[in-house]
């Protein structure tokens, strides 16, 4: 503004002078000159310009009142006196005198400036906390001024005789991001405000470290009472943090994730679009588990921070030398790794293990504990044979102390344990599903080894111990022969079969086969191992029929039709009938068994005898449903058959007797007629 102002000044000079040369020189009174003076007013260090028609080549003098000499000079072209800048002078308005040595003197009335006040930044832009310098002038003098930031009262210092007050250092106080305004005023009122941007700043306790690490962070010249976002490499992490209505936050921590190694960038922004960004060193490191012991153990390696590099495999050392050889162990893409290796014999003392990707390495120590074993070990089982699913109790003793003892079933892991500081244990584990026969149990610390046998034994459980003819069983089985045919067999007849998969474990369903009431027998067998279960038929009584006809003590044909009740409202029944020559059935004439209907004619093979009224025939009825539930006997009802005379010779004895009638009826006729 102030490049601008003595352009335009010199401008208006140039002008005026062009002016001068072109007009003709008029006479002028040496006693008094108009002046014009551009501008009117504005703060130390204003370019001004002083239009009048003084003696050309003669010196001039300015003077801001009275006493106070502002500016000198030659008059130039036709008496201007042309521009200058003005000095540092106190608050005010102020006359201007314009004389020359040439006797000239503005004339009446005076013109006159007005000073006003003014500051300066050295910086107007920056953060929270951030010091700049600010110096004024134009002020009273000797007065004190106070410097605000908005309505902020950040400093106060004093100006000198002249107005000004030297370059002071201030403290961008706590305030949302944006633009601010800084002012400084006196007695006499404010300057214009300058502007000074707050950018958003973020701080955190360390710039460097490990995955699983946590930064503690804070911020300022955030939009206020805003929710803030926080990213590691764009992803969002999402710790909880809302600014204050000046913009802050503090005490917001961020666990680094896992992520590989090397330089990474934390991102914070606010919902107003404030965004401010750091770079953050992540750091390989590793952890192992056990971290001591004796040599012998079997340690795990698990890795954080890494880079992921195909064709730059991971080393894994033990006291320098590489444990690795032959494993192709590479990084993730989150830069993690797991591995395994011995503590080689012959190592002692504090080693250290080291994982190196040859880009970056991470390394801790561990303390081999000299070897000390009790005494021989040994192990007791509770069982050593039994179904899949036996609960075994292992007992060991003399193994060394403090290590982690494995158990093995067939070389798959069926648990851990750690010996105490005696070298003793006690654990179960639970024998898992898998063929009859031998299979193998090793105890091992690595350091001794202890293998047995377990034998496995076929084991059936069926869901249902009793019910009806027609109901769904569910059986299953285990230890058996792996993939071996398995038969079920109902009181020996097949009713089911089935494959048994590759752990000796079979399922088959059966329905339960029409038979008598009380216990029946399951058999699974897949040919050389068997198993039972008792099943029991539900027995349901049954009515006893009642018989119809005959009655008792009446005649009957010799193929007589017997009757009896109709007990089908029940169940599906069939009957037996039974007739005999005694009380008791003991001598039987006739036993119908499978009736279905409640009646029955004896054919003509069936023929009965002629027997008296004092020696009849008894008949009784029984009943038997699906499931072969029988009911009791009938009561016995008695009939007799009479004489039995062929058929023809009652025919042979009608027609004789029609014959005869006919005869004595035509003799009778004759005699009548004669």
């Amino acid at each position: 503004m102030k490049l601008c102002k003595r352009s335009f000044a010199t401008l208006l000079a140039v002008i005026v002078a062009g002016w001068s040369m072109v007009m003709p020189t008029l006479p002028v009174s040496a006693a008094s000159v108009p002046v014009t003076l551009y501008p009117t007013s504005g703060p130390p260090g204003t370019d001004v310009v002083i239009l009048g028609n003084f003696t050309a080549g003669s010196t001039y003098t300015v003077t801001f009142g009275a006493l106070t000499p502002v500016a000198t000079g030659i008059v130039i072209g036709k008496g201007n006196v042309g521009s200058f800048d003005l000095p540092d002078l106190p608050r005010g308005t102020y006359s201007v005198i314009v004389t020359s040595s040439a006797g000239d003197i503005a004339a009446l009335p005076l013109p006159t400036f007005t000073i006003s006040p003014q500051i300066f930044l050295s910086s107007s832009i920056g953060g929270v906390a951030d010091q700049i310098d600010i110096n004024g002038n134009g002020f009273n003098s000797n007065q004190n001024i106070s410097i605000n930031f908005g309505t902020i009262n950040i400093a106060s210092v004093t100006s000198d005789s002249e107005g000004v007050f030297p370059s002071t250092a201030i403290t961008i106080p706590q305030a949302p991001a944006g633009n601010h305004m800084i002012t400084a005023s006196d007695q006499s009122g404010s300057t214009p405000g300058v502007t000074f941007s707050i950018s958003p700043e973020i701080t955190l306790s360390d710039n460097e470290g490990t995955v699983g690490s946590t930064i503690n962070m804070s911020g300022t010249g955030f939009a206020g009472s805003e929710i803030m976002s926080f990213f590691i490499d764009n992803k969002n992490i999402s710790p909880v943090a809302t600014t204050e209505p000046s913009g802050w936050f503090t005490n917001v921590n961020l666990v680094i994730p896992p992520i590989t190694g090397g330089s990474h960038t934390i991102k914070v922004q606010d919902s107003s679009a404030n965004i401010v960004t750091v770079s953050y060193l992540v750091d390989p490191s590793i952890t192992v588990g056990p971290n001591n012991g004796p040599a012998g153990t079997k340690v795990t390696v698990i890795g954080n921070g890494f880079q992921s590099i195909s064709n730059n495999p991971i080393s894994i050392m033990f006291n320098g030398t590489v444990m690795t050889i032959g494993q192709s162990l590479v990084a993730d893409g989150n830069g993690n790794f797991e591995s395994t290796f011995i503590i080689p014999s012959s190592a002692s003392g504090v080693g250290t293990i080291t994982a190196d990707d040859n880009v970056d390495t991470a390394s801790t120590n561990f303390s081999v504990a000299a070897k000390v074993v009790k005494s021989v070990a040994n192990v007791t089982f509770s069982a050593l044979n039994g179904p899949v699913g036996t609960t075994v109790t292992i007992n060991g003793t003399g193994f060394a102390d403090g290590l982690p003892v494995a158990i093995k079933y067939d070389n798959s892991p069926a648990g851990t344990v750690t010996t105490n500081s005696a070298g003793n244990f006690t654990t179960t584990f639970t024998i898992p599903a898998s063929g009859a026969g031998d299979h193998q149990v090793s105890i091992s610390d690595q350091v001794s080894t202890i293998t047995d046998t377990f034998n496995i034994v076929s084991a059936i459980n069926v869901n249902e111990s009793s019910g009806t003819a027609g109901d769904s069983i569910n059986i299953d089985g285990t230890g058996f022969i792996t993939s071996h045919i398995i038969t079920v067999n109902f009181d020996g007849d097949l009713v089911a079969s089935t494959t048994a998969d590759a752990t000796g474990t079979f399922v088959a369903t059966f329905k339960v086969p029409a038979s008598g009431t009380g216990n029946h027998q399951i058999t699974v067998t897949d040919g050389t191992n068997t198993m039972t279960s008792a099943f029991s038929m539900n027995s349901t009584p049954l009515a006893v029929p009642t018989l119809f006809s005959p009655l008792p003590s009446t005649k009957a044909s010799n193929m007589p039709t017997l009757e009896w009740q109709d007990m089908s409202n029940t169940s599906d029944l069939t009957y037996i009938l039974e007739i005999s020559k005694d009380a008791t059935f003991d001598i039987l004439v006739l036993k119908k068994p499978g009736l279905i209907a409640t009646e029955y004619t004896l054919p003509k093979q069936e023929m009965l005898t002629s027997v008296s009224k004092n020696q009849p025939y008894y008949w009784r009825v029984m009943a038997i449903d699906s499931t072969n539930n029988q009911s009791r006997w009938s009561t016995s009802f008695t009939f007799y058959v009479g004489n039995s005379v062929p058929t023809w010779i009652y025919y042979a004895a009608s027609v004789a007797l029609v014959l005869i009638v006919g005869v004595i009826s035509l003799l009778i006729e004759r005699r009548r007629i004669h």
